[in-house]
């Protein structure tokens, strides 16, 4: 009788064991704290959506990538980089999420 006990119990513990991890959570899918940049001066569009535009290619191959266009007084800098346990697929939708949303600080050159 004590045998099947034993046996159902190492059962259940390499179940446990050999279960996978896994979440359902998405700790990274709303915005914790949006701020836009104090600058008056204007951004151009060009430069902007130039900008963002380099930034999308190499985020898509690499997860981070540095970005300007345009000449001085009206270059614009840009600066992407996704956390390292992003999949490539997650960091380019990420990008594209917050890409949209810097939208919302238009004239203002900072976010």
């Amino acid at each position: 009788m004590e045998r099947p006990a034993i046996l159902r119990s190492l059962f259940v513990i390499v179940l446990v064991v050999l279960l996978p991890d896994t979440s359902v959570a998405e700790p990274r899918a709303h915005i914790v704290q949006f701020t836009c940049g104090n600058e008056s001066t204007r951004i151009t569009i060009p430069n902007y959506v130039g900008t963002l535009e380099i930034l999308s290619e190499q985020m898509r191959t690499r997860g981070y990538r540095i970005g300007v266009t345009g000449t001085e007084p009206n270059a614009t800098y840009g600066l992407g980089q996704c956390y390292g346990d992003l999949s490539l697929l997650d960091c380019v939708l990420c990008y594209i999420a917050a890409r949209d949303v810097f939208a919302n600080c238009y004239p203002i050159n900072g976010a």
